[in-house]
């Protein structure tokens, strides 16, 4: 029973088929039959030119589209550091110039007359002379030995006690040996006479 529908189902399907192709073999020899006509010329198509697509920027109109110019990018300042202040440098002082300091001399000049001694045996007194700078002479205005050895010990002693007071400018020298009271009479005449002399 199977066998018989498919046998059957094929039968009609090739019928179909068969029906479907005859037409198109008819067609195909009646189109081979009719003698060709000559083709008429397809009439040109006037072509109309193209037009380039407007570039950017532009119109359709070709007018040029001004195109704004970028916004300048706001630059953010440098900030600078202020400038240092300085304070100007002084001018150098000069250094004041000293005082001139007056010279002062140890003595005044001339002559001065020392105090009269009286020791023992005589009285002694001096006179000073005096340049200013130094005591340049001393002489003897008073000197009265009592005796004939007062006398020997006062010449003896009374050149030397000059000349020491000549060489160290004072009256603080020595004492001659074997002349005490001569030589203590001397230096405090003299002594008295370069108080006086003195600035």
């Amino acid at each position: 029973m199977r066998k018989t529908l498919v046998f059957l189902f094929v039968a009609a399907l090739l019928g179909v088929l068969a029906a479907t192709t005859a037409p198109s073999t008819s067609k195909i020899d009646a189109i081979a039959a009719t003698p060709s006509q000559p083709k008429a010329p397809s009439p040109k198509t006037p072509t109309t030119p193209t037009k380039n697509p407007p570039l950017s920027g532009t119109n359709p109109g070709d007018e040029p589209i001004k195109t704004p110019a970028p916004a300048p990018t706001p630059t953010t300042p440098t900030e600078q550091a202020p400038p240092v202040a300085t304070s100007p440098t002084p001018d150098p002082t000069p250094a004041p110039e000293p005082t001139p300091i007056p010279e002062v001399k140890p003595f005044k000049t001339g002559s001065f007359d020392g105090a009269l001694i009286t020791n023992k045996y005589e009285k002694v007194q001096v006179r000073l002379s005096s340049n200013g700078d130094a005591m340049t002479d001393i002489t003897m205005i008073v000197l009265t030995p009592s005796s004939a050895r007062s006398i020997q010990i006062t010449n003896d002693a009374i050149p030397k006690l000059r000349q020491q007071a000549l060489d160290y400018q004072t009256a603080d020298v020595d004492n001659v040996s074997g002349a005490t009271y001569t030589s203590d009479s001397y230096k405090q005449s003299l002594q008295a006479a370069i108080d006086q002399a003195a600035n």
